[in-house]
Parts: C-alpha cells; sequence; structure tokens
C-alpha cells in the first residue's frame, strides 16, 4: 500500500507547522489506520481540496556562517505540515510512476 510504503520514508526528527502531528506520529498512526490515511487523501483528491493547514508554513532564519549579526549569513528554511508533506509525497510518486510509465519525460530531463 502506497500510505504505508510512503510512512516508512518519513524522516524522524523533523519540525512541523500549525497541526503538530509529527513523522514519528504518523508512521505510528499507519500501522492501524492506514485504510483511515487511504480514506483521507482519497477525499481531498475527489472534492480537490486541499486543507489549507497543509500549505502553510514559517520562514525559520538558518544560521550559516560568519558573523551572526549579519543577516546575510542567514538562510530561510520553511517549516510545514508533515502531514502535507506526507500526503504530496504520495502524489510526487503516483505522478512520476505515470510520466515514468508513459514515457512523457525525456530520459534527459533533469533539474531540482
Amino acid at each position: 500500500m502506497e500510505v504505508c510504503a510512503s510512512a516508512k520514508k518519513l524522516k524522524n526528527k523533523k519540525s512541523s507547522a500549525g497541526d503538530v502531528i509529527s513523522n514519528e506520529i504518523i508512521k505510528i498512526a499507519v500501522e492501524d489506520h492506514a485504510t483511515n490515511f487511504v480514506k483521507l487523501f482519497n477525499h481531498v483528491l475527489f472534492h480537490g481540496n486541499f486543507p489549507h493547514m497543509w500549505s502553510e508554513g514559517y520562514i525559520v532564519p538558518l544560521y550559516k556562517s560568519g558573523c551572526r549579526s549579519d543577516p546575510g549569513n542567514y538562510r530561510g528554511i520553511c517549516i510545514s505540515s508533515c502531514l502535507g508533506k506526507f500526503f504530496t509525497s504520495i502524489l510526487n510518486y503516483r505522478l512520476n510512476t505515470f510520466l515514468e510509465e508513459h514515457q512523457i519525460l525525456n530520459k534527459n530531463q533533469i533539474g531540482f
């Protein structure tokens, strides 16, 4: 099942924005409630209503090097919902699988 496979790939000790549902909680919950996650995600897909909380995030400055009082020595990272990232990881897997099976992307296509 996609949900179980994707849950296993989630990294521990990652911050979550707003919903306080961490990757560790998702991994434990999926063990007994995978079908509920499937129902939730299918509901989101069917109705096209991506929960607003899943798309919210906040920027945290991360120190790189040099003088700590220089704002140029920081880069911003976005802390977002772990549940939202879990959902989008499944969508990403489905999309990439479809594109590969139908040979839609050029093999020389690269990027990030």
